[in-house]
């Protein structure tokens, strides 16, 4: 079985998308999300992230990272899409490096669930992304699921986050 390296964004998303890939793969979850504000949301959404990992029998590596590594990255750039296509690279190209680095036959990420992502732009990222890093970026549509993880996402009582993630799309939450 091929070993596929999954970037995690949260524990919601995280739901229907680890057992689907389960069943073909042997996944490993990966939580690299320094765009995440304030800490105290970073951290409920680690929590939620260990929960549903914990729940799926899934290993979950969670390297070192701060807001700062974030703001560096995207630097003046505030504008959506630009600001998040900058966001999905980043944490990609961390997926994909660790990847490679550690035996990985593949990456993914389930940033593919929602519908609320560039989603044509968030897969021509990864599979640049992969062909630059020399490992293949696994990309299927998630979104069908999307109304799944939100159920068992209640179900759990996981934390439910009300935007995306950084401080630019807090303030329009």
């Amino acid at each position: 079985m091929q070993k596929l390296l999954l970037h995690i964004c949260c524990g919601p998303c995280g739901t229907p998308v680890m057992p689907n890939l389960k069943s073909e793969f042997g996944v490993t979850g990966f939580y690299y999300n320094p765009n995440i504000f304030p800490e105290t949301e970073f951290a409920q959404r680690l929590d939620s992230t260990q929960k549903v990992a914990g729940f799926n029998g899934i290993k979950l590596i969670v390297p070192s990272q701060s807001r700062d590594d974030y703001f560096t990255y995207i630097g003046e750039t505030k504008k959506k899409p630009e600001r998040c296509l900058l966001c999905y690279k980043q944490r990609l190209v961390q997926t994909a490096e660790y990847a490679k680095g550690n035996g990985f036959d593949c990456f993914s990420t389930t940033l593919l669930l929602s519908p609320f992502q560039f989603h044509e732009d968030l897969k021509r990222i990864g599979e640049e992304i992969g062909a630059e890093h020399e490992i293949r970026f696994h990309y299927q549509d998630f979104r069908p699921l999307y109304r799944e993880s939100r159920e068992i996402s209640k179900d759990l009582d996981l934390y439910l986050q009300k935007y995306c993630g950084c401080k630019f799309s807090r303030k329009r939450k």
